[in-house]
């Protein structure tokens, strides 16, 4: 167990001695001969746990050495030793030293030592007393820290769960106004061209007959591909089918070909290092982010790369377009109520990776993501 520091101040040489000789094996022991000594000791050494000092000292008293200390050290048990029992030397001491107590001398070994117990007791009382308190202040703080975190965190729960109601709700819109604006209107010129066509059958002209069939082929086909469209944006079945890889490029090739935009694709193995669940999640990160630049970036041409890494894989997906400056793009998202960036970034923590967006007026911008594999999760129970 370490020992505790004890000061002991005297001018007197011999008193120091057998202050020292009496208590060096329960104490670590510092004397001084004289105040500025002692103060000197103290200014060193912050952690005295007992100060004993003479009352009657040339150039400075005890009483007055004590009031010094206190400036440097609050806690340490302070106790005046002198042969004179003057009152106002005793009302000093109490009044002006705070002491802890007042002893008069010759000191006798074994009642001095039961002082210094008790009052190593009540410092080490009083210092785990200080303790106990800052670890209780310390838990308050951070209990406080935290509540004001999670209130944090609930309020944009509250605002993310706000916004995606708004967003389902657009996409209802939108899947509404794409089959009242494409696939029904197609229907109802099939309804006009089906009826045209039976008129042409009473007909006896081969040719009209064979023209309005090929209408009514042409506008089928557009219907058919009008539903496999708004399929896919809602559920790409044909990773289901025929997984994700092929499902990438079809998606890539679609989109190539609707925004007559140049798609650079290298070679695409990514469906076996990842869970059915987890290229779900990917598949709508990468169709968030290049159908955003098929719509706002203004480009003519993508690159679109993959790397596979011994435990992740890396995609790398580059436009040539008008680019954006990020805290721009921030603000006019929430301003506009727009799920899509928050979103990428929700799904791209969702697999436990990140991305890294970086973007430079008229010169595009680079989508970078790095996604941990977690095709060994899809073969667990």
């Amino acid at each position: 167990m370490t020992k505790l520091k004890l000061l002991y101040v005297d001018d007197e040489k011999v008193n120091l001695t057998n202050f020292t000789i009496a208590f060096r094996t329960k104490y670590q022991i510092y004397t001084a001969n004289s105040g500025q000594k002692a103060l000197e000791i103290v200014k060193n050494n912050n952690d005295i746990a007992i100060i004993i000092t003479d009352q009657r000292m040339p150039g400075m008293t005890g009483v007055e050495l004590l009031q010094h200390i206190k400036k440097y050290n609050k806690d340490a048990i302070r106790i005046i030793l002198t042969a004179y029992t003057e009152v106002a030397d005793i009302i000093d001491s109490i009044n002006k030293g705070h002491i802890y107590q007042y002893i008069v001398k010759p000191w006798v070994e074994n009642d001095l030592l039961q002082v210094l117990d008790k009052a190593s007791e009540n410092f080490l009382l009083v210092r785990e007393n200080k303790r106990l308190v800052q670890e209780l202040e310390e838990d308050i703080s951070e209990r406080k820290r935290m509540e004001n975190e999670l209130r944090g965190l609930y309020k944009e729960l509250q605002r993310l769960s706000v916004r995606l109601i708004e967003a389902q709700e657009n996409e209802r819109k939108r899947i509404s106004m794409e089959l009242h604006d494409d696939i029904g209107q197609n229907l109802i010129a099939l309804k006009l061209q089906f009826n045209n066509f039976c008129f042409q059958l009473e007909s006896s002209d081969k040719d009209k007959r064979q023209e309005a069939a090929t209408i009514i082929n042409s506008t089928l086909q557009r219907t058919l591909e009008s539903t496999r469209t708004i399929c896919q944006n809602l559920w790409p079945v044909i990773i289901e089918k025929f997984g994700f890889d092929l499902a990438l490029k079809e998606f890539l090739d679609n989109f190539s070909r609707d925004y007559g935009i140049d798609v650079v694709l290298g070679s695409i193995h990514i469906q076996e290092y990842f869970s059915k669940h987890d290229q779900h999640q990917l598949y709508r990160i990468l169709q968030e982010i290049v159908n955003n630049i098929g719509k706002h970036s203004g480009t003519e041409k993508i690159h679109f790369d993959t790397v596979n890494r011994a435990d992740s894989l890396c995609i790398e997906i580059t436009d040539f377009g008008c680019g954006f400056d990020m805290p721009d793009l921030a603000e006019s998202q929430q301003e506009k109520g727009c799920l899509g960036l928050t979103t990428i970034r929700e799904r791209v923590t969702i697999l436990g990776g990140t991305i890294d967006i970086q973007s430079w007026r008229e010169k595009g911008t680079r989508f970078t993501l790095l996604l941990p594999h977690s095709g060994a999760l899809s073969t667990l129970p």
